[in-house]
């Protein structure tokens, strides 16, 4: 069976006091998350909404959008199938707010597995595990797999969504390509530092989609390799998102997208993994790193994971 694999990282900074010293799964018996813990950092998923990762926080401070909509949808991180063009608007239920099965969990992960869509013959697996990253500091690793249950091929890719509040800003790598789904109405970018920086605030008042495709590298085999972070900053929090792309990414999408809705107060860090054609039980995968630290933390700058 084949399976691509794309790998990523989350990074969000807070404070770096040691507080648990082995990773742990809890139950909250109230709303039945399942939750991993290493050290301060805590990781949270609701397997009854669509796998979601309703929180992660460190020494109890959340970074994660947790307001609920009417729909109690658009709060949280969650993973579809891309392109949107296949499905347009709402997503795949089956995959994005369907109930999960529990496959596992145990003293430092978690795995979930979504129903097979009825439509597209997708199914989403979701792996959640803790370990300590090479900075030093607790990572939670975040693996999606779209497989294929259908009896005929088809071409898919994993699209990672995380819901933010508005307020504070986001960086990524300088010298990216930027397209904009309402070209007519301006997005504000400040570039410093080797870095673009865009602000979630009065400056950027319309809804809109900022379509990111970071500079391409060779890396030492000559193969293709485009480096995509993401870093967000609020509340003394900063947020990172960092991946490995070394295929195309679906028809209209970019390795990182990031959803303007002021009106809404909320913003979407989205990472793009590989569109690849799958066979009858094939898979194609996208793996995310996430951490957490302050904002003087030094790490901020390490994006090595």
């Amino acid at each position: 069976m084949k399976k691509i694999t794309i790998a990523c990282l989350w990074v969000a900074l807070v404070s770096t006091t040691v507080g648990w010293e082995k990773s742990k799964v809890l139950a909250d018996e109230q709303s039945q998350y399942l939750t991993l813990q290493l050290n301060n950092l805590r990781l949270a998923v609701d397997p009854n909404l669509g796998g979601r990762i309703v929180s992660f926080s460190l020494d109890g401070i959340e970074v994660l959008r947790t307001t609920r909509d009417e729909k109690n949808l658009q709060w949280g991180s969650t993973a579809w199938s891309s392109p949107q063009s296949d499905w347009n608007w709402p997503p795949l239920e089956s995959l994005d707010s369907e109930p999960y099965v529990v496959r596992s969990h145990t003293a430092d992960a978690i795995e979930l597995a979504s129903g097979i869509d009825e439509t597209t013959k997708l199914q989403m697996i979701k792996h959640f595990q803790m370990r300590m990253g090479s900075n030093g500091a607790p990572l939670a690793v975040v693996s999606y797999r779209i497989a294929n249950r259908g009896l005929v091929d088809t071409k898919v890719a994993v699209w990672e969504n995380t819901r933010v509040d508005w307020g504070g800003f986001t960086e990524f790598s300088a010298g990216s390509q930027i397209r904009l789904s309402h070209p007519e109405k301006a997005v504000v970018t400040e570039d410093r530092n080797g870095v673009t920086r865009l602000a979630f605030n009065g400056m950027q008042p319309h809804a809109q989609k900022v379509f990111v495709t970071p500079a391409e590298v060779t890396n030492s085999k000559g193969e293709r390799q485009s480096s995509v972070w993401n870093r967000y900053h609020r509340h003394d929090l900063v947020l990172i998102k960092r991946c490995e792309l070394l295929a195309d990414t679906a028809p209209g999408q970019t390795p990182l997208e990031i959803y303007l809705a002021p009106q809404s107060d909320f913003a979407e860090l989205e990472l793009q993994g590989p569109y690849e054609s799958l066979a009858p039980n094939e898979e194609v995968s996208l793996v995310v790193h996430w951490q957490l630290f302050k904002t003087e933390d030094p790490r901020i700058e390490d994006l090595r994971q």
